[in-house]
């Protein structure tokens, strides 16, 4: 398996900074995150494009994947989503999933994770499912045409919370083969799930992997090595299932020095990775 780390964390700087500095420091992969002023996947002009995927490949350091799921991208609180109440709401979250394909294609990468949006008080959980089945079903028969893949990440506070949630949303979808899973081991621990067995049972679809640490379930993303969960056996199922992926460091809250961050959880996953791009 090969190490990238999450740009999420190094949002207040250029994206070609996080590049160089992270393949100095050994990390194979970038996991670019779409932000609002940064990648916005809506007309991301294409010149620019081009520079961030020129400026990964002379600096060695492949982008592992495009996270288009943050939730401030088109506005708090991860709305408008998928399964917003409003059809103007969900077709904006459509765009943005599109726009984020496309900038897959432009920089060379074939993943882009998507999220399922917040079940609001007044909507039922009937209403929820359609929505999600028609909105994410548009993306990924438009992500096939374009050779990428749509992974879905379960949070603790969306629709798709879980993974059972996620393993329900593939059954309705008719197990379309460009659909995925990003598994956060956070948010695996915050719901009290067995992550390595989470990981044994879902390894057909697993293609990529979030870390951080958690402590006492609550959903805050901790340095790895600093909470309870125990990335011994997250390591050994990962080894287990043979996955040769990327996992990625999330660590969106050390974003004032993403530097020294990104420096102590490589040195903390050192036995984890090799420290060398992966094609695939």
């Amino acid at each position: 398996m090969h190490l990238a780390y999450n740009s999420n964390g190094w949002r207040l700087f250029p994206v070609t900074t996080a590049l160089q500095q992270l393949a100095d420091m050994g990390y194979s992969g970038i996991e670019l995150s779409c932000q609002p002023d940064q990648l916005f996947p809506i007309g991301f002009p294409k010149d620019e494009a081009k520079t961030i995927r020129e400026t990964a490949q002379h600096a060695g350091i492949t982008i592992s994947n495009l996270h288009a799921g943050d939730r401030n991208l088109l506005g708090p609180n991860g709305e408008p989503s998928l399964i917003s109440p409003e059809p103007e709401g969900r077709a904006k979250r459509i765009r943005a999933n599109k726009g984020a394909i496309d900038l897959c294609v432009e920089l060379g990468a074939e993943i882009t994770v998507v999220t399922s949006g917040p079940l609001h008080s007044e909507m039922t959980s009937t209403d929820a499912w359609r929505y999600l089945v028609d909105g994410l079903g548009e993306c990924i028969e438009y992500a096939q045409h374009a050779g990428v893949f749509v992974l879905v990440e379960p949070e603790p506070e969306l629709f798709i919370r879980s993974t059972f949630d996620f393993l329900a949303l593939v059954k309705a979808l008719g197990c379309p083969r460009r659909l995925g899973l990003n598994l956060d081991v956070g948010h695996s621990h915050c719901l009290y799930e067995n992550t390595p067995d989470v990981i044994r049972e879902t390894s057909e679809y697993l293609m990529h992997v979030h870390l951080e640490d958690i402590s006492k379930r609550q959903h805050k993303h901790l340095m790895p090595g600093e909470g309870e969960i125990n990335f011994s056996s997250i390591h050994e199922a990962l080894q287990e299932i043979k996955y040769s992926r990327y996992v990625s460091v999330e660590l969106y809250d050390h974003f004032d020095d993403p530097g020294r961050a990104a420096r102590q959880a490589r040195e903390f996953l050192s036995s984890w990775t090799v420290a060398i791009p992966c094609a695939g």
